[in-house]
C-alpha cells in the first residue's frame, strides 16, 4: 500500500464492493479483541451491509481512498434535531496519520448551517474511541448501560461553534500562565530589540497579547497581533489599552497553517512566533511562508523548547513520590499521539535550527531564558500552579495511572488538606528557548 495522503470524497454505489471489504477486514479487528469474534461480525451484518446503500444513496457517507483501496470510512445522519456520527472507521495502517482527525472535520465541514451539535456512541469497551473523541472535544451525554458492560453505550456531544469560542474557555488558565511569564517575556523582549531600530513587529498566535504590549512599549513599533481566533485578538486589545499602547497594536485574523497574501501584513523588522509552530503538520511549510514577511535585514523570533517546569517537590507526602517526573513523560507521550494525529504527514523530526535552516534562515542563533522562583511563592503564583495542574489533570487523564489522577484530584481541590495552593514549598523552575534567524536571501 502506498504512504501518499488518502483521498477524502463522498462514496458512491461503485464503492460498494470496496466498503464491504473494509468491514470485513477492519472492523472484526476493532471489536475482536474487545468484546468477541461473535459481536464483530454481528455488528458488520447489521450495522452494515443493510443499511450502507441508503446512506449512500442519501450522500451520507465519506471515503478515505488510497491507490483506489478504501483505508477509512465516516457515516453521518440525523437524530431529531441533530446530526449524529454513526460510523467513523479507519485502517489501521493510518491511525497514526491523522486520518481519523481528517475524516470528522470533513464530517464537520459538510453538515448543514446552523447545527449546534454533533452526536455519537460508541461502546465502553473502546477507550481507544473514547480517547480519539475526548482530544476532538466530545464530551460525555449519557450512558445507556447494557447486561454486559463492555457493550454499554458511550453517548457523546461535540459542540460546534467558532474558533474563536472553543479558544475563549481557556482565557482563564492563560491570564494565570501570563502571571508567571511576565518576567522572562520582558527579558527576552528587552533582548530582542536592544540596540536595533524596530518599526513593526508582527506576533503570530498572539494569545492574550502579553508580548506584543511589551514589544510596543520596548520599541515604540506598531504591533501587528496575528491569531486566528476572534477571542484571543480582543484579549490583545484589552491588554494593549491596560498596557497604555492601544494606538500601537493592530490584529489581524489569520489562520498560520494554511497558504496566505503576504500583502495582507506589512513587511516586519521583527516576527515574533510563541509556541504555535509545534502545533503544525508541516512545521518547514509555515516557517517559509513567515519568512516571506520579513523585512531584508528583518529577523524572526521562534519561542520553541527549552525545559519543562518543575514546581513541587519530589516527594509531596501524599501519593508517590515523583509525581511531577511521571507528568512530563505522560505530557511528551500526549504531545507525540498529537504530532501523529495530524491530518497531514509529519515532517521527520529534527531540531528547530535545522527546520529553520530548511526553511531559509541563516544567522540562526539560540539563546535561552531561565525562570527561577524559588519557594515560598506568593499566593498568585500559587494559584498559578493550582490552575497548572488542574490543566494537566485534564489534558492527562488517559496517559497517567489511577492513583496520580487521583492525587492530582486532592492537589487542585481548594477544599482538600493537600490543596497546592497552601503549600509552602512550591517553587517556579523552567526554561524557554528563543532561535533567532535572518530570512537569507
Amino acid at each position: 500500500m502506498k504512504t501518499s495522503t488518502p483521498t477524502i470524497r463522498l462514496a458512491s454505489i461503485l464503492d460498494r464492493p470496496e466498503l464491504d471489504r473494509f468491514a470485513t477486514e477492519v472492523v472484526p479487528g476493532v471489536y475482536g479483541p474487545l468484546v468477541s469474534i461473535d459481536y464483530a461480525e454481528q455488528t458488520v451484518a447489521n450495522w452494515w451491509m443493510d443499511t450502507l446503500d441508503p446512506a449512500i444513496r442519501a450522500r451520507r457517507v465519506l471515503v478515505a481512498v488510497d491507490d483506489d483501496l478504501v483505508v477509512g470510512m465516516a457515516e453521518v445522519d440525523r437524530l431529531g434535531d441533530d446530526p449524529v456520527l454513526w460510523k467513523l472507521y479507519v485502517d489501521e495502517r493510518f491511525r497514526s496519520r491523522g486520518l481519523g482527525a481528517r475524516l470528522l472535520q470533513s464530517v464537520v465541514d459538510g453538515l448543514p448551517k446552523g447545527s449546534k451539535r454533533l452526536l455519537l456512541e460508541h461502546i465502553a469497551a473502546n477507550t481507544n474511541a473514547a480517547r480519539f473523541y475526548e482530544r476532538e472535544g466530545f464530551e460525555v451525554l449519557r450512558v445507556d448501560e447494557a447486561s454486559d458492560p463492555r457493550v454499554s453505550l458511550v453517548w457523546r456531544s461535540l459542540t460546534l461553534q467558532p474558533p474563536a469560542d472553543k479558544m475563549a474557555k481557556h482565557v482563564s488558565t492563560m491570564r494565570d500562565e501570563a502571571v508567571a511569564e511576565a518576567g522572562l517575556l520582558g527579558e527576552i523582549a528587552r533582548w530582542l530589540t536592544a540596540g536595533r531600530k524596530t518599526r513593526h513587529v508582527i506576533d503570530i498566535g498572539c494569545g492574550l497579547g502579553t508580548m506584543s504590549a511589551l514589544l510596543a512599549a520596548e520599541t515604540g513599533a506598531m504591533v501587528t497581533a496575528v491569531d486566528e481566533s476572534e477571542s484571543m485578538l480582543e484579549e490583545t486589545m484589552w491588554t494593549a489599552r491596560t498596557s497604555g499602547v492601544s494606538s500601537q497594536v493592530d490584529t489581524v485574523k489569520l489562520d498560520i497553517s494554511k497558504p496566505w497574501d503576504p500583502s495582507v501584513l506589512p513587511p516586519a523588522d521583527l516576527v515574533w512566533a510563541s509556541s504555535s509552530i509545534h502545533h503544525l503538520a508541516d512545521e518547514v511549510g509555515a516557517l517559509t511562508r513567515i519568512r516571506t514577511l520579513l523585512k531584508p535585514h528583518g529577523r524572526l523570533a521562534l519561542a520553541e523548547g527549552g525545559l519543562a517546569t518543575r514546581m513541587l517537590p519530589f516527594d509531596l507526602g501524599h501519593g508517590r513520590p515523583g509525581l511531577e517526573t511521571r507528568i512530563q513523560l505522560a505530557a511528551e507521550h500526549r504531545f507525540m499521539t498529537m504530532r501523529g494525529e495530524l491530518a497531514e504527514p509529519v515532517e521527520p523530526g529534527e531540531g528547530w535550527p535545522s527546520k529553520l535552516a530548511k526553511a531559509g534562515y541563516w544567522r540562526i542563533e539560540s539563546r535561552s531564558f531561565l525562570v527561577d522562583i524559588p519557594s515560598p511563592l506568593s499566593g498568585d503564583l500559587r494559584r498559578v500552579i493550582a490552575s497548572r495542574l488542574e490543566h494537566t489533570s485534564k489534558h492527562l487523564r488517559d496517559y497517567l495511572p489511577d492513583d496520580d489522577l487521583a492525587a492530582l484530584t486532592d492537589l487542585t481541590d481548594p477544599e482538600s488538606p493537600h490543596f497546592v495552593a497552601k503549600r509552602e514549598d512550591t517553587y517556579l523552575l523552567e526554561a524557554r528557548t528563543v532561535h533567532v534567524a535572518g530570512p537569507g536571501n
